[in-house]
């Protein structure tokens, strides 16, 4: 029986990659850029979103703990990011939910000023895997355009 998963990988084989300048190693930077995406009572979703670590579920009512949690991205976390990647001239993939660069244009706008690129990440990082195809091409239609319209240009990929 053969088996479905690769669990070889380059074993002895690994390959010889030429980065630019002599370099040995590629560092890729990916940020997410989720605030407003996650799900909330407030928003019309079915529940509030929960950490993984702690579940603490505040049920028919917007959760103002997980609410700031996630404001953090945007009104204080991206600053610093951003300009730590700017201090090392760095560009990295934000990649992104639709719902929250529908939410937060100038973010995004920012990223693409900065020169860094942008990406999908589901309309709210929704799993796909049981979805039929016309939902999931529903999905990925809005978070395409969500995203082509906040930062002008099209996303890299999803």
């Amino acid at each position: 029986m053969a088996e479905r998963r690769d669990f070889k990988g380059y074993f002895g084989a690994e390959p010889a990659p030429d980065w630019p300048g002599g370099a040995r190693l590629a560092v890729s930077f990916v940020v997410n850029v989720e605030e407003g995406a996650e799900l909330s009572i407030g928003d019309g979703d079915p529940r509030n979103e929960f950490t993984y670590e702690i579940r603490e579920e505040v049920e028919g009512a917007p959760d103002l703990c997980m609410e700031t949690h996630f404001a953090y991205g945007t009104r204080q976390g991206y600053r610093r990011i951003a300009e730590a990647f700017d201090r090392y001239g760095v560009r990295a993939t934000f990649s992104t939910c639709g719902r929250a660069a529908e939410r937060s244009p100038w973010l995004i706008e920012d990223i693409v000023a900065r020169g860094h690129e942008v990406s999908c990440h589901g309309w709210l990082w929704e799993r796909h895997a049981n979805m039929t195809r016309d939902q999931e091409a529903a999905v990925i239609e809005r978070t395409h355009a969500a995203i082509t319209r906040a930062a002008g240009v099209a996303p890299v990929g999803w």
